[in-house]
């Protein structure tokens, strides 16, 4: 794990992104026990959704030993502008446990926040839903983990705010993509075909 580990820091304070192909963390898991917690997302057709929230402090660094974050359940899931989700507990499951400590520690030391908040995000695209080119805005870091999926289309995209694409994906189930929202915008394409689906648990580390 440490290689792709010391990749994605490097590639991420170089170049402010980073694609893990593949992650070696138990994505099918984690789809079994969330997937039921979604429901109908009014932003598009075809899309569900789900949300939790974590609060996250670093241990200090010992001699011969890495940082590694500390997670706790937040009281509200809520942030922004958006309130329509229906909940599930990250940190009932062992191998989202793992992912959520992982993907912090998958930010390079210089670029993280001591402490803070990080939000979980369930998507479920169906046939013929996507999401158009955007900023989150609202947060640091974006990890886009893909749980599953079946069918055409789906690419994952990020481009510079000069608009020149720098990658283009369709993301296989166990696959990430990290990156700064300040420096992109990303977005995911249609999916296509007569049984079409994306599952992706995406984590932003919220700035407040």
């Amino acid at each position: 794990m440490s290689a792709w580990l010391d990749r994605a820091r490097r590639e991420l304070s170089t170049q402010g992104w980073s694609a893990v192909l593949p992650s070696p963390l138990g994505h099918a898991t984690v789809q079994g026990a969330f997937a039921p917690a979604l429901v109908a997302d009014p932003r598009g057709a075809g899309k569900k959704h789900a949300r939790d929230v974590v609060a996250y402090d670093w241990t200090p660094e010992g001699s011969g030993q890495l940082a590694w974050p500390l997670l706790r359940e937040c009281e509200s899931a809520a942030h922004g502008s958006v309130d329509d989700f229906s909940r599930f507990h990250l940190l009932d499951c062992g191998p989202a446990d793992v992912a959520a400590r992982t993907v912090l520690t998958m930010i390079p030391p210089e670029l993280r926040r001591a402490s803070g908040r990080m939000s979980a995000d369930y998507f479920h695209y169906g046939r013929g839903s996507g999401c158009e080119a955007h900023q989150d805005k609202f947060g640091d870091f974006v990890i886009i983990w893909v749980l599953d999926r079946d069918g055409e289309g789906g690419e994952s995209f990020l481009a510079g705010l000069d608009g020149r694409e720098v990658f283009r994906r369709a993301l296989r189930p166990g696959e990430m993509l990290l990156f700064r929202d300040d420096m992109f915008y990303h977005g995911v394409e249609p999916m296509r075909g007569t049984v079409a689906f994306r599952d992706a648990l995406i984590f932003i580390t919220l700035k407040d």
